[in-house]
């Protein structure tokens, strides 16, 4: 069972009112949530970092040109896909590119869940080349 933050809250501040096991899952519902901000937090200090370092490394670049990179790290990863650092390269052109763009990471992050839940919807073909491709696409501006 899962604990919203206000019950997590009840139990922690009420603990004499609450069950042992209510206590428990308090417990670890507050734990749960520190790991998730912390995730979130690391993924939005990479996502600032990048950011910053690419505004002062190359002040006239623009989104199109980070994704230009981006195509270009991604046939490096596509030859040696076992090199994690070549899927690094693919991230920072990304993020570079968001944050040019005007995106913040927490923008990034809720839209790539919301267009995963898309994703999970459709059905895939596996194409000849051994990529997928959706099949049904019920509306063309879908995002």
């Amino acid at each position: 069972m899962k604990l919203s933050f206000d019950e997590i809250c009840d139990a922690w501040d009420n603990p004499e009112s609450a069950s042992i096991i209510e206590v428990r899952q308090a417990l670890k519902g507050a734990i749960e949530m520190i790991k998730q901000l912390e995730k979130e937090n690391q993924f939005g200090y990479l996502f600032q970092s990048v950011g910053q370092w690419s505004k002062e490394t190359f002040p006239n670049a623009q989104p199109i040109h980070h994704l230009r990179k981006l195509k270009q790290e991604a046939d490096e990863a596509i030859a040696d896909p076992t090199d994690i650092y070549e899927y690094c390269d693919i991230l920072i052109p990304l993020f570079a590119a968001a944050n040019k763009a005007g995106f913040t990471a927490e923008m990034l992050l809720n839209c790539s869940f919301k267009k995963l839940e898309i994703l999970k919807g459709r059905t895939w073909e596996e194409q000849p080349d051994g990529t997928h491709q959706h099949k049904n696409i019920s509306n063309l501006n879908e995002k």
